[in-house]
C-alpha cells in the first residue's frame, strides 16, 4: 500500500523528534534541548570519559555532527561521513573534488529525517563550492543535496548559494542561501523546499542570517524595523507560505535598539531572540502588530541561547560591565517584571559557544583556547545550579584546536568533533 505524503509527513515529524540529535539545534526551533536523553545526568556526568577519539586525516574539520541509531555524521576531509559509533570507523564518506584548479568545496550536514514513501532516513546536507580570485569564475556557490543516511547515495540535488542556517518542519526545508559573484553578495533570502524531493515551495527574500521554525510559522533575522532604523530583528512568515513566489515578512519581534544579531530558539509557545540588548520572550503567535515588543528582557549581550528544562541558557556578558563572559541562567518564563536578571551564572571567564541541553545537564565548549596551548574546553554544569549565584563546572575536558567545535549529547553518549578530533564520551558509573 502507498503511504500518502501527508502521512508521510507526520511520521517525519514525529521520527526527527524522538531519535538520537537530528537537527543542527536538536530540533526545528533550535531549542538545543534534547528531552529524550535518560542516561547522563547530574549525578554521572563527572565520570564521562572517552571511549574512542579520531584525530582529522583530511583538510576539513569535525563539525556539524548529527546523530542517529548506530550512525554518527559529521564533515569529513573536505566532505562528509558516517562514523560507526562504537568505534569511530567509517561506514561510509563522500569526498568531493575541488570545484577548480584553486578553489574547494566543503559539506555540510543539516537534517536527518525519514521518508516513508521511499523507507529510508534521508540525510540532508549543504555543498559550499569557494572559487579563489584565481578562479575563471571568483566567489562562492553551492548546492542542496539529500543522501540516503545507511549508504551515502544520492536522493535529490538542487542548485543553491552557500547556506550559512538550515531546519527542517513539517516535510519543509528553510535554507538561509548566499552567492558571491565575483566581489558582489547576492543573497538569496530563506529558501522553503520540500524535504523529500527539493523542490522550491517559496521564498522568504529578507531571511539573510539564520532560521527556526514551528507552531506553523517560520522564523529568522531580517532588517525590516518599524524603529526607523536598518535594525536587524526577527520576522515571521507562514509556514503555508504566500501564494506567491516570494513571501513578504508578516510581523517583526524587536528586542530592543541594537541589533539582534544573536541565536533565535523556540520553546513551547514561545520566542527567544538574543543580541545585544539582551534576550527577549515573545509569543510565538505574535501581539497582533506589525512590531511586537518582548513581554520582558533579561538584558545583557548574548549571542547562543538554548532552552530546556524551564530555563533558558545564554552564553554572553552581563550587563553593566560584568566581567563573567560565560554561561548564564535564566527563568524561561520570566520574572514578572519587565526585565529580568539571572538565576545563575558559571564561574569561568571564557567565551562559549551554543550551550546543549539534556538530562538535567547543560554543555557548552569555548570560542577561544583556555590558555596558551592549542585546547579547547568542553564544560558541563547541572541544569538546576548549584545553590549560589556562581556555579562551578561538573565536568570538563579539552578538545585540540578550539576551531568548529561541535557538541550534542544522545543515547548517553556525548559527541565532540573539532578542527582536528572527533570522539564519543560516555559515563564510566550508571
Amino acid at each position: 500500500m502507498r503511504i500518502s505524503r501527508l502521512a508521510a509527513l507526520v511520521v517525519s515529524v514525529v521520527t526527527i523528534a524522538g531519535c538520537g540529535w537530528s537537527q543542527q539545534g536538536y530540533d526545528a526551533g533550535s531549542s538545543g534541548y534534547n528531552p529524550a536523553e535518560t542516561v547522563i545526568g547530574p549525578n554521572n556526568v563527572g565520570s564521562l570519559a572517552a571511549r574512542w577519539t579520531r584525530p582529522r586525516d583530511g583538510r576539513n574539520d569535525f563539525g556539524q555532527l548529527l546523530v542517529r541509531g548506530q550512525r554518527l555524521f559529521s564533515t569529513y576531509n573536505n566532505g562528509m561521513a558516517a562514523f560507526d559509533i562504537k568505534n569511530g570507523r567509517i561506514a561510509w564518506k563522500l569526498v568531493v573534488p575541488r570545484p577548480d584548479a584553486t578553489g574547494y568545496r566543503a559539506l555540510k550536514p543539516i537534517a536527518l529525517v525519514t521518508d516513508p514513501v521511499r523507507g529510508i532516513d534521508l540525510l540532508v546536507a549543504s555543498q559550499i563550492d569557494y572559487h579563489t580570485s584565481q578562479s575563471p569564475t571568483p566567489g562562492i556557490s553551492g548546492r542542496l543535496f539529500a543522501v540516503d543516511a545507511a549508504t551515502g547515495a544520492p536522493v535529490w540535488s538542487v542548485p543553491s548559494g552557500a547556506v550559512v542556517s538550515g531546519v527542517v518542519d513539517a516535510g519543509r526545508l528553510y535554507a538561509v542561501s548566499y552567492e558571491v559573484v565575483g566581489q558582489s553578495i547576492v543573497y538569496d533570502g530563506t529558501l522553503a523546499l520540500d524535504v523529500f524531493s527539493g523542490a522550491l515551495a517559496f521564498r522568504i527574500p529578507e531571511f539573510r542570517d539564520s532560521v527556526v521554525a514551528g507552531d506553523g510559522r517560520v522564523f529568522g533575522t531580517t532588517t525590516i524595523s518599524s524603529l526607523g532604523v536598518p535594525n536587524k530583528v526577527v520576522g515571521s512568515v507562514s509556514s503555508a507560505g504566500c501564494g506567491a513566489l516570494d513571501c513578504p515578512v508578516e510581523w517583526t519581534a524587536s528586542v530592543g535598539p541594537s541589533n539582534a544579531s544573536g541565536d533565535i530558539a523556540i520553546s513551547g509557545d514561545r520566542l527567544y531572540v538574543a543580541g545585544a540588548p539582551g534576550i527577549g520572550s515573545f509569543p510565538i503567535a505574535g501581539c497582533g502588530a506589525s512590531d511586537c515588543r518582548p513581554d520582558w528582557v533579561a538584558p545583557g549581550r548574548y549571542w547562543h541561547i538554548s532552552v530546556g528544562d524551564g530555563r533558558i541558557y545564554a552564553t554572553g556578558t552581563l550587563p553593566g560591565g560584568h566581567p563573567n563572559r560565560g554561561l548564564v541562567a535564566f527563568d524561561a518564563s520570566g520574572c514578572g517584571a519587565a526585565q529580568c536578571g539571572p538565576v545563575w551564572s558559571s564561574a569561568e571567564n571564557v567565551e562559549l559557544k551554543k550551550p546543549v541541553i539534556a538530562n538535567g545537564v547543560v554543555y557548552a565548549a569555548t570560542v577561544s583556547p583556555v590558555s596558551s596551548t592549542d585546547l579547547t574546553a568542553v564544560f558541563a554544569w547541572p541544569t538546576a545550579g548549584c545553590g549560589a549565584a556562581t556555579c562551578a563546572t561538573a565536568w570538563s575536558t579539552a578538545v585540540l584546536n578550539p576551531d568548529w567545535t561541535s557538541v550534542i549529547v544522545a543515547d548517553g553518549n556525548l559527541y565532540v568533533g573539532s578542527l582536528l578530533v572527533l570522539a564519543r564520551y560516555s559515563p564510566v558509573t550508571a
